[in-house]
C-alpha cells in the first residue's frame, strides 16, 4: 500500500470548488455526499444528473446544445451517422 503524503486540512478542503460543488449536488439533489469518493461515485452511476450539476454550476455562460442527456450527443463530423 503507497504511503499518504499529504492531506489538506478540513478549513482547505471547505474552501475549495470541489467541496462548493459537492455542497450544491447535496442541496440540489437531495443527496448527502461527504467526500471526494462518494461524489466520484455519483459521476459514475448517474453521469446525466452529475453533468447537469456542473453545468449549473461552473459553466453558467455555456450553452448545452441540442441534445438532452450527456449520452445524446451529436456524432463527429465524417462519420457514418454524420452523413
Amino acid at each position: 500500500m503507497r504511503e499518504l503524503l499529504w492531506t489538506p486540512s478540513e478549513e482547505v478542503q471547505k474552501a475549495s470548488n470541489m467541496y462548493a460543488f459537492m455542497e450544491l449536488v447535496n442541496r440540489e439533489k437531495g443527496r448527502n455526499y461527504r467526500n471526494y469518493r462518494e461524489l466520484y461515485r455519483f459521476s459514475v452511476d448517474e453521469p446525466e444528473a452529475y453533468c447537469s450539476g456542473i453545468w449549473t454550476s461552473s459553466i453558467p455562460w455555456a450553452t448545452r446544445g441540442p441534445w438532452t442527456t450527456s449520452t445524446d450527443s451529436p456524432e463527429p463530423s465524417g462519420s457514418p451517422a454524420a452523413g
